[in-house]
């Protein structure tokens, strides 16, 4: 039993970090080359809004917490990446 606590603990970590950790590096790349160039705004505001409807969902129909949580960390990642686009702008 605590063997797949354990199990279901990490998964459910992986779930919710996972999707964010590939935008850690876009975030790092454009804060040192100090360009937004290569980044899509579209994808921020696609992603932003898919987050914000799974929000909304939830209080209706709940679901699983970790994906409560990844939406959450997803709508944070983006608006960490909207911002530094918006100090960054692309030339």
């Amino acid at each position: 039993f605590f063997s797949m606590t354990i199990w279901r603990l990490g998964f459910d970590v992986c779930l919710v970090v996972g999707p964010t950790l590939g935008y850690l590096a876009q975030f790092l790349r454009i804060k040192e080359e100090k360009c937004s160039e290569a980044f899509s705004l579209s994808v921020s505001f696609i992603l932003i809004g898919s987050a914000l409807m799974r929000l909304f969902f939830w209080w209706g129909k709940q679901f699983d917490t970790a994906l409560l949580f990844q939406s959450v960390a997803m709508l944070l990642a983006q608006l960490m990446l909207l911002r530094i686009c918006t100090i960054y702008p692309s030339k």
